[in-house]
Parts: structure tokens; C-alpha cells; sequence
């Protein structure tokens, strides 16, 4: 039983699709460095989207909060502060 675990321990664990996308990116990372120049070109590629891609999150990231005090401008604006007094409860709670 430990040596085949079951698909809902891999699920508890988070593993199941991990597994498949840390072998993908090995497979591609050996594959790009058996292409020679062309991989290295190939390489510099995926890095700049990469970099791209985290320029997004930081844009997200840092408008983030701008959203959250909408959100809570909404919820006293529309069920009144006695509502944001249970909603800052449940925030205090989960920190």
C-alpha cells in the first residue's frame, strides 16, 4: 500500500499535479540544453516571458489593496458598519 499511493493521497498532498509539471519542466530544461546555440536563443525566449510574466503579478500585486478597500467600501456602503464590524472579526481571526 505506501509503495502505490492512491490518487486521494497525492490530492492531500498537492502532488498530483505537481509531479506531471516538474517533470515537464526537467524534460524541457535537458531538451533545450541538447539543442546547443538554438536552446540557448531558446532559452533567453522563455526567460524574457518569464520576466513578463512576474511584471504582471507585481502590476497585480501592488493593485491588490486598491481592490480590498473597494470591496470594503462597498460592503459599508451597502449592509452599513455594523456588517464591517463582523467582517474585520473574521479577518482578525484568520491572521
Amino acid at each position: 500500500m505506501l509503495a502505490h499511493p492512491t490518487l486521494d493521497q497525492l490530492h492531500a498532498l498537492g502532488l498530483h499535479g505537481m509531479a506531471k509539471a516538474l517533470l515537464f519542466a526537467i524534460l524541457f530544461g535537458f531538451s533545450l540544453m541538447a539543442l546547443g546555440e538554438w536552446g540557448e536563443r531558446m532559452r533567453g525566449l522563455v526567460d524574457d516571458a518569464a520576466h513578463a510574466v512576474f511584471g504582471v503579478i507585481r502590476i497585480i500585486m501592488k493593485a491588490a489593496p486598491i481592490g480590498a478597500f473597494g470591496a470594503m467600501a462597498y460592503t459599508i456602503g451597502e449592509f452599513g458598519p455594523p456588517r464591517s464590524v463582523n467582517s474585520s472579526d473574521c479577518l482578525r481571526s484568520s491572521t
